[in-house]
């Protein structure tokens, strides 16, 4: 119940009203990661995205990171180098491929409203197409 409250108190623009509720109640609308990731995708960070949702594993060598954790903070290039990230729990089964398919057609979409037409071929032939996704869907979308 209290979730749905704050759902319902951010979605009418309560978000303080929302963020009380959530810290009183000790439930959580979504995790730092789910929000992070949301927000890469409003915001056309599709590298950040991907990572965030299938998880990173990146070495630059050794070193110590520079938070007390050692990993870096979630949003648009904070993860400290050499820090592992898991990614978001997906459901037994997920495709993979199938959701990288639907977020690079997004990609590919916004591209060509912002009349990129060379960065649009290349997230079509580059990314999309490795896929052997949706070929029907794939076609429709070099229409």
């Amino acid at each position: 119940m209290a979730r749905i409250l704050i759902q319902s108190l951010t979605d009418l623009g309560y978000h303080r009203a929302a963020q009380t509720l959530s810290k009183e109640s000790g439930h959580e609308l979504e995790g730092p990661t789910v929000a992070a990731f949301r927000s890469a995708v409003l915001q056309g960070d599709w590298a950040e995205a991907e990572a965030l949702l299938f998880g990173t594993n990146t070495y630059d060598g050794g070193g110590v990171g520079l938070s007390d954790t050692g990993i870096g903070t979630y949003g648009k290039g904070t993860w400290a180098q050499g820090a592992h990230h898991k990614g978001l729990s997906l459901a037994d089964g997920a495709n993979k491929n199938e959701m990288l398919f639907w977020m690079r057609q997004q990609k590919y979409l916004e591209l060509l409203e912002e009349q990129d037409i060379g960065g649009a071929l290349t997230v079509l032939r580059q990314e999309l197409t490795p896929l052997h996704q949706d070929i029907g869907r794939l076609h429709a979308l070099t229409g």
